[in-house]
């Protein structure tokens, strides 16, 4: 009596499950069926990854067939900076201060008459550098530190044509009555990272002129030409110059 009963209750355990079972096909599949294209997805997903890994990586070392041309390309770089490395500093120098000259006096016989800006005042100033550049006195000395192994004075003859000082842009505009100082400019190189780099520069003219009736005389009054403490702007003008841009 007791067995039939057990096999009676297992019976209806056995068709409760199965009717669990029946009830749930249809969210079972549907999440079969999520998972399936979340597969699908990331597969697809990982083959595109792939193909482009593969393609940068043939990117990379795809570029085998180069190899010769880029020595060849290089080496004339290399013969260049051997070039560098092996010239004159003195000679290198020279050449240099050459170029900077040649693009001075270009500029300055292209705009003779253009304004410069020396805060708080206006003024038009041009130069010339009337000998030629092989004449040059060059002073190299070496020095003990790594980062600028050597530096150098040059002194050059020069001639500069400049207006007086003038508070007034339309004043400084309206003057052409220049003054010629003729003397000797002091550059300043240093050698950085095998290239001379201009650091500073000093020019003392020997002597002043102005044109009277077509020829230059000595200038009887020394005309101001220098921008005096007192006539310095305070932090706050120049702060304020800097943002306004006058």
């Amino acid at each position: 009596m007791r067995r039939s009963k057990r096999v009676r209750a297992v019976h209806l355990l056995w068709d409760g499950r199965a009717a669990v079972s029946v009830q749930q096909p249809e969210s079972i599949k549907q999440g079969v069926a999520l998972m399936r294209k979340w597969w699908m997805a990331g597969v697809l997903m990982g083959c595109v990854l792939g193909f482009s890994s593969c393609a940068t990586v043939k990117g990379w070392v795809g570029r085998g067939e180069d190899k010769d041309a880029a020595p060849a390309a290089a080496a004339p770089a290399e013969a260049e900076a051997g070039a560098v490395e092996t010239e004159d500093p003195e000679t290198s120098l020279r050449k240099v201060v050459a170029r900077e000259i040649a693009a001075l006096d270009h500029t300055s016989a292209a705009a003779p008459d253009q304004l410069v800006r020396r805060r708080p005042f206006w003024l038009k100033e041009y130069v010339e550098y009337p000998e030629n550049s092989d004449n040059l006195q060059v002073e190299v000395q070496e020095t003990e530190s790594r980062s600028r192994p050597y530096i150098a004075d040059v002194k050059v003859p020069k001639v500069r044509y400049s207006t007086r000082l003038h508070r007034e842009r339309n004043e400084a505009a309206n003057d052409a009555n220049f003054l010629r100082d003729t003397g000797e400019e002091t550059l300043t190189y240093e050698y950085r990272s095998g290239r001379w780099v201009r650091v500073g520069s000093l020019f003392v003219a020997d002597k002043t002129e102005e044109k009277v009736s077509g020829e230059w005389q000595p200038v009887q009054e020394e005309p101001k030409r220098v921008v005096t403490e007192e006539d310095q702007p305070g932090i706050f003008k120049r702060s304020w110059s800097w943002i306004t841009g006058r």
